[in-house]
């Protein structure tokens, strides 16, 4: 079973219409400076050098980390697969967005009902500029292009979590580098959800040693974070 299933993952990474995956990419924006990735881990920190040149990138409901930063919005957001279902972990992520906005906001959703998860962002008091929907086999397309490696998209022992899929994303839509914080590999519950507990950490570890071994530019913020995940220390 697994052997068709990892035979499966092959074959849709294959037959991803590469053309629409691009366009969808093409269409967002950074600025020029480094891309900041903030995840949803208790610890969080500015890395040296922060100023407005930079793009800052938010997963689910880490942007209430922006209040104390100077950052009204962030530039782009990813939000899970599962944001519209109705859970305790998803409701307290819809608290914490209600009345904020982003620029561009990427949605990881198995629906392709585009105007309908739209209309489920704003009915929950969050704005978008620009809404787009990545589906799983995009997702795993993505980090299968800057890492090599197949079959990571959403499994929970394997797959990727929002905030490491957000880094590799910020990298393959233009960002000349990327400085990732707010993610740990030693804490298992969110800034604002100490109920819920992370998954997905295999295949964190696995993608951030990929792209620490390939010399992608993906940095931690911290020293903790920088032993953790095999990925080197931003410095100025």
């Amino acid at each position: 079973m697994r052997q068709l299933l990892k035979f499966g993952q092959i074959l849709a990474h294959r037959t991803i219409r590469k053309p629409a995956l691009d366009r969808k990419l093409d269409a967002l924006r950074l600025n020029a400076g480094p891309a900041l990735v903030v995840g949803s881990a208790p610890d969080a920190t500015l890395p040296r050098g922060f100023d407005g040149t930079w793009s800052v990138v938010t997963v689910n409901a880490s942007q209430g980390r922006l209040d104390g930063w100077g950052v009204e919005t962030p530039t782009l957001t990813v939000l899970r697969n599962r944001i519209m279902e109705d859970e305790p972990h998803q409701n307290a992520v819809w608290t914490l967005l209600d009345g904020r906005s982003t620029d561009q906001l990427i949605m990881l959703a198995s629906s392709r009902n585009e105007a309908k998860l739209r209309d489920g962002v704003s009915a929950r008091g969050y704005d978008a500029g620009y809404i787009s929907l990545l589906s799983d086999e995009q997702k795993g397309a993505v980090i299968h292009q800057l890492t090599g490696l197949i079959g990571v998209s959403c499994d929970l022992e394997r797959g990727v979590s929002q905030g490491v899929f957000a880094a590799l994303l910020a990298l393959r839509v233009g960002a000349p580098a990327v400085v990732v914080t707010g993610v740990s590999f030693s804490s298992s519950d969110h800034f604002y959800d100490k109920w819920s507990q992370r998954a997905h950490l295999d295949g964190d570890r696995q993608v951030f040693q990929r792209a620490a071994r390939r010399g992608l530019p993906i940095y931690a913020a911290d020293d903790r974070f920088a032993e953790e995940s095999g990925l080197p220390l931003w410095q100025v």
